[in-house]
């Protein structure tokens, strides 16, 4: 018999182990919905049958559709697919739209291509890579676990750090391991992860908010108390202090538990970390896969109506957005509804960074992204470039399957919008109470987010978004900055002097007549006879040729001076250049 023990590790958790508990004991477990059509995979598929063998298309498609998952493939996506990987989008000159597979026109035949078969055995495989380094023991090679790239990125040979239960010390660090050796606590760190959350479903999220229903009811009932301990399995401390936290929640707030039926718009009149600011938090308690679309569709939807762009945050309970000022909550909830939710993640999905991430595992998943060797692997950082760059090229082409596919991957694996929908219509007809408090401080239920958007915003940069641009007067800024009265004026005798400076003709600015004057030369390129006079001039003034002791009888050939006839070297002025270096006593190549 399988036993397990929840050990939570603040409060929230608490909730969620005391529903998940008895949801175990009574076999209660969500629906799975099965992966369809996934055309990135389907794109490592077909690259996979060609290298074995020649095939038609018409017989790549029968035989695909014999697998479960593809048993609907729509011949259309198969073929923008096929045709992908034959190079139908490289024209756009980008490396990752190569062709993989040779497609023959005439008898319709597919075969992959030889390079195309390595990228398969370097990089192939569905698992997406998320940067994680391997932790080795030095002696024995044994795996003790994964770190997270950029704790490696910032961490030194002889840094001591703390995993599990035991410190270590790192003794070397390679490509793609990190070899460590026991060592004692002293100034040991603990590492740190930048890892995806995993979105809580509606099928929870209803049971929890069923939990927090129950809870308003009989929250200060002795019996519920109780039954916390022996219906939930949570021991005497966790009831308790699971008690102490929604007691807290309610009498900060004000009003009643946020629950299936009763929404909460909590006005908080401080920002993240208590620093100024103004924020509001919906507490929907619908979880991941509902409050992420709702907060990048209310995203979509305030910037139509007030012209800008809040900041938005989405947790499995929670959303919370920094206003500028203070919005009724009819006026806010108003916003989405079941009618505009779809047509406002078109605007608002692919511009934010959880479309991008899921891009970039689709793109590596279809061999778009590969590795360059096989005891190599790709650092992270190279990969969100790569994935970037090419995110941008396809984002002009109006069928590109991998784009297809993470809309596929965003609306229906990782978002419930017939959910959503559901929840927005019972919010429209009323069926959801909604209630207003202001707060000073977030809530309990909604100080647990403030660390998480701190922490995204101590990696944020200065940059706004590549379509933002301020409503600045162009006669103000042209006043400014362009007028030419504005200039500092320069005088034409600085400006003379700046350009003998530059030609090496100012005192003391010559080369001297020696490889300084050859890599000058070779710099100019081409140089006019007229302009090697001078310089030739300047040489002389500035680095004199000694006297000879002979009195001159031995002395070498004079400087070049312009040779009979008017032109340079091989009657030529372009060897002007080549002529007057080889005075100089240089090893030029031979005249031009």
């Amino acid at each position: 018999m399988s036993r397990g023990t929840f050990v939570p590790t603040h409060d929230e958790d608490i909730v969620e182990s005391a529903v998940i508990a008895s949801a175990v004991e009574a076999g209660d477990i969500e629906a799975a919905r099965p992966v369809e059509n996934a055309l990135d995979v389907l794109a490592q598929v077909l690259l996979s049958m060609t290298a074995v063998e020649t095939r038609t298309a018409d017989e790549l498609y029968d035989l695909i559709r014999t697998s479960w998952p593809f048993r609907r493939l729509d011949r259309q996506h198969f073929d923008l697919v096929l045709q992908m990987l034959a190079g139908r989008y490289a024209h756009s000159r980008i490396r990752e739209l190569r062709p993989r597979i040779s497609l023959d026109a005439i008898d319709g035949t597919a075969a992959a291509r030889r390079e195309a078969v390595i990228d398969l055995f370097i990089s192939g495989g569905t698992i997406p890579d998320r940067g994680a380094y391997h932790l080795r023991h030095e002696e024995s090679g044994a795996l003790i676990g994964e770190l997270d790239e950029e704790f490696v990125w910032e961490a030194s040979v002889g840094q001591a750090l703390t995993f599990g239960t035991q410190h270590w010390t790192i003794r070397r660090i390679t490509h793609n391991e990190v070899f460590v050796r026991p060592a004692g606590p002293k100034d040991a760190e603990a590492p740190f992860w930048k890892g995806e959350v995993f979105n809580r479903n509606a099928h929870l999220s209803d049971r929890i908010a069923a939990f927090l229903e129950e809870a308003e009811a009989r929250l200060d009932d002795p019996a519920w108390a109780a039954e916390l301990e022996t219906r939930r399995h949570l021991d005497r401390s966790a009831a308790s202090r699971l008690a102490a936290h929604l007691k807290s929640q309610r009498r900060e707030t004000g009003v009643p538990l946020p629950h299936r039926g009763h929404l909460v718009v909590e006005h908080i009149h401080s920002g993240p970390d208590g620093y100024p600011g103004n924020q509001v938090a919906l507490h929907t308690v619908w979880g991941g896969r509902l409050n992420r679309p709702f907060a990048l569709a209310l995203d979509a939807a305030w910037e139509e109506r007030y012209g800008y762009r809040p900041e938005t945050w989405a947790g499995d309970d929670v959303v919370i957005l920094q206003l500028p000022h203070q919005v009724p909550a009819d006026e806010l909830l108003s916003l989405v509804g079941p009618a505009n939710l779809e047509p406002l993640l078109r605007k608002r999905l692919e511009s934010s960074g959880y479309f991008g991430a899921r891009f970039r595992e689709n793109a590596g998943r279809a061999l778009l992204i590969t590795r360059r060797r096989f005891n190599e692997r790709m650092p992270l950082w190279m990969s969100r470039l790569r994935s970037q760059k090419l995110l941008q090229a396809v984002m002009r082409m109006p069928d590109f399957p991998i784009l297809l596919e993470t809309w596929r991957t965003c609306l229906r694996d990782d978002f419930d919008l017939e959910a959503l929908k559901a929840k927005l219509a019972d919010l429209a007809a009323g069926a959801i109470r909604v209630s207003e408090c202001s707060t000073p401080r977030p809530s309990p239920m909604a100080a647990g987010p403030a660390w998480k958007q701190v922490n995204r915003y101590m990696y944020a940069a200065d940059g706004l978004p590549a379509d933002r641009r301020s409503a600045l007067k162009s006669d103000l800024l042209r006043e400014l900055v362009f007028t030419p009265g504005l200039r500092p004026l320069v005088s034409p005798g600085t400006v003379r002097q700046f350009e003998a400076k530059r030609q090496r003709l100012s005192p003391g600015y010559a080369p001297p007549p020696d490889r300084e004057l050859v890599d000058w030369v070779k710099e100019r390129v081409v140089l006019p006879w007229p302009e090697w006079e001078d310089l030739m001039a300047a040489v002389d003034r500035d680095h004199p040729a000694p006297e000879p002791e002979d009195g001159g009888r031995n002395a070498g050939p004079p400087s070049p001076s312009r040779p009979e006839g008017g032109r340079g070297v091989g009657e030529d002025s372009r060897g002007a250049a080549a002529g007057g270096a080889e005075a100089a006593g240089s090893a030029l190549p031979a005249p031009v």
